[in-house]
């Protein structure tokens, strides 16, 4: 003899549809480790290079300003990079007169800071198109992540 069981259609575990979809939906949960972010300082230069002041450099929105800020950019950056594997970084805060002051900032990770004087030499060392005829190095106590 078989038997036969009915379930009625307002039964919470089936669904009309239950002879041919499961209710149960699985989701795949993804999980992504970002490593930390090494912690990081800047270093304040000065660099004066001998050539006459334009006055549209004091002016940030100014082709001037953007052309030199480019300029040192392009010349720097690729020697802060070989001489410091801890370099990140070079950011212009601005140029002022006194023949030309360019003050930058360089970015560092903390744990491989060079030394005041390292940084002095490699700029004054440079093979650049800029007169440069001194360098202060000011570090900040600006630590961060």
């Amino acid at each position: 003899p078989t038997s036969v069981t009915t379930v009625p259609h307002e039964s919470p575990l089936f669904s009309p549809q239950s002879t041919t979809q499961p209710l149960t939906t699985v989701a795949e949960l993804t999980t992504t480790a970002t490593a930390p972010t090494p912690l990081t300082t800047t270093v304040l230069v000065r660099v004066t290079s001998d050539e006459p002041f334009d006055r549209a450099l004091l002016n940030s929105t100014s082709p001037e300003f953007t052309n030199r800020e480019q300029r040192v950019k392009h010349e720097f950056e690729p020697i802060f990079k070989k001489a410091f594997p801890s370099f990140l970084r070079l950011t212009v805060i601005q140029f002022r007169s006194g023949s030309v002051i360019t003050d930058m900032n360089l970015k560092f990770m903390m744990d491989m800071l060079p030394e005041d004087n390292n940084i002095t030499q490699v700029i004054m060392n440079a093979v650049t198109t800029f007169n440069i005829t001194s360098v202060d190095v000011r570090p900040t106590t600006d630590a961060t992540t």
